[in-house]
C-alpha cells in the first residue's frame, strides 16, 4: 500500500483499538504521522528487545543511554538504522552487533524480576459468549454501520419498487364493488396480493443471495471463512444485508474509493 492507504488504514485500527480492543501491527519504518497514532512501541533485532513501552517515553528511554534524536528527523527511522546490522563493512558489522547487544542488556536489566510469586494475578474474568441470534443481530447491525449510505439507497430503491407494484394493483383494482357480483373479483385481488405482488420482492432476496455466493466461495477458498458455527452467523448476516457492494468492503477495511487501474 502506498503512504495515503497506510495512514487511513493505522487510523481505522487505531480508533478500533480505542474500542477496548487490542492491536498488533509491524512496519519498517512507520512515518511520523503514523508513528504519533501508536500507543505503544516494540523495538525487536535479531531476536533481542531493545524497547518496549509507551511510544512518548521512547525517546526520553534512548536520550537517557545518550542516544538522542537528531532534530527534524522521524525517530522511527532513526532508531530502527540505529539498531540495524551494519554490513558495509567488517568494522561497521562488529561495531553494530556490540551496539545491539549492549543496548538489549541494558533493557534486560531494567526489566522487573519474574521470579518473585508471592502476590500472584488475579484470573481474569470468564468471557461472556453470545448466542447464535445475538452474534446475527450484532453482525447484521455493524453491516449496515459500515455500508452506509449505500445500504439507505437500496432500502429507497425497494421502496419506491412496492409503491409502483402497489398502483399497479390499485389501477388494475380500481372501482371493485363489494357486491356478490365481484367476488371472484376480490378472490383474485387477495390472491395477487399474496402471490404476485411479493414476487419482486423474492426476486430481489434471491439476486443479493446469488450475488453474495462467488464472494461466500472466494473467501472459503482462501481460508478466510468456513462453514463452522461463526462462519455461517456471517453468512446469515451478510443475507440480511441490503447491500455490500466493492466499495463498502474498502470502506469497512479503511482503505478510501475502489482504485482505478490504468
Amino acid at each position: 500500500m502506498d503512504i495515503f492507504d497506510t495512514f487511513f488504514l493505522v487510523e481505522y485500527l487505531r480508533q478500533w483499538a480505542l474500542r477496548g480492543r487490542i492491536v498488533i501491527i509491524t512496519m519498517h519504518p512507520p512515518t511520523f504521522e503514523i508513528y504519533n497514532m501508536l500507543t505503544r512501541v516494540l523495538v525487536l533485532t535479531n531476536g533481542r528487545t531493545i524497547f518496549s513501552g509507551k511510544r512518548k517515553d521512547m525517546i526520553p528511554y534512548f536520550e537517557s543511554l545518550d542516544y538522542p534524536c537528531p532534530a527534524q528527523k522521524n525517530p522511527a527511522d532513526y532508531y530502527i538504522d540505529l539498531v540495524s546490522l551494519d554490513m558495509t563493512t567488517p568494522e561497521a558489522h562488529v561495531e553494530s552487533v556490540q551496539r545491539i547487544e549492549h543496548l538489549a542488556s541494558i533493557f534486560t536489566q531494567h526489566q522487573p524480576s519474574l521470579t518473585d510469586l508471592s502476590h500472584p494475578g488475579v484470573l481474569p474474568p470468564k468471557i461472556w459468549t453470545a448466542s447464535a441470534p445475538w452474534q446475527v443481530i450484532v453482525l447484521w447491525i455493524r453491516a449496515l454501520i459500515f455500508q452506509f449510505p449505500y445500504n439507505l439507497i437500496e432500502a429507497l430503491h425497494q421502496v419506491i419498487q412496492n409503491v409502483a407494484m402497489s398502483v399497479l394493483i390499485g389501477v388494475v383494482y380500481f372501482g371493485l364493488n363489494r357486491n356478490q357480483a365481484s367476488a371472484d373479483d376480490r378472490l383474485g385481488l387477495l390472491y395477487v396480493i399474496l402471490a404476485v405482488g411479493i414476487w419482486p420482492m423474492i426476486i430481489h432476496i434471491i439476486q443479493k443471495g446469488m450475488n453474495a455466493w462467488p464472494q461466500l466461495l472466494d473467501q472459503m477458498g482462501q481460508h478466510l471463512l468456513s462453514l463452522n458455527g461463526t462462519g455461517r452467523k456471517k453468512y446469515v448476516a451478510r443475507m440480511l444485508e441490503l447491500t455490500y457492494p466493492e466499495s463498502s468492503r474498502r470502506k469497512e477495511l479503511g482503505l478510501g474509493p475502489t482504485p482505478v487501474k490504468s
